[in-house]
């Protein structure tokens, strides 16, 4: 019962491994990776397509994906070469742990890429600020704080405070 759960846990790459064989297991490799070469060119497509729309933020989230995607990719890429010439059954469970690990997080980048959200999310636009003052009204009624006399006219004041960056502030 034990090597079902461990079969389990370690994924499609080890399930391969234990039915077909070794020469199974590298064509298993062969296939995670060229799955993994595609979605590498989904997120590469993602990335031309901020870049020509110039939507900044939206390139630069993918961006951050697109590098980590990069890296994954060489990391399944020498994990699947090591599986082929690994001769021990340590080192090809290694290397079959590597593969799997490698592949979720290429699903995983996949999919924060495709939900980065641009500008259009995140712009408010300018703000603008108007105060309008009855001129007809005087100060009565209102007292200035410093020196204790009733005020003839309503102060002017200018904001120097930056715009929220939220419209819930």
């Amino acid at each position: 019962m034990k090597q079902k759960k461990s079969v389990l846990a370690l994924g499609f790459v080890a399930a391969a491994f234990l039915v077909v064989g070794a020469p199974g297991v590298a064509a298993v490799g062969d296939a995670e990776l060229s799955a993994a070469n595609s979605a590498l060119k989904a997120v590469e497509d993602l990335w031309e397509a901020a870049k020509k729309s110039g939507d900044m933020i939206k390139f630069n989230c993918i961006n951050d994906k697109l590098s980590t995607m990069k890296g994954t990719v060489l990391v399944l890429s020498g994990a699947v070469e090591s599986l082929k010439n690994a001769t021990d059954e340590k080192d090809k469970a290694h290397e079959i742990q590597k593969i799997g690990i490698a592949n979720g997080t290429i699903k995983q980048t996949l999919a924060a890429a495709v939900s980065c959200k641009g500008e259009v999310a995140r712009y408010t636009g300018t703000t603008e600020k108007t105060s309008e003052v009855d001129p007809n009204q005087s100060g009565a009624g209102f007292t200035d704080v410093t020196t204790g006399s009733n005020l003839t006219s309503v102060p002017t004041t200018t904001d120097t405070r930056p715009n929220a960056t939220s419209p819930l502030l």
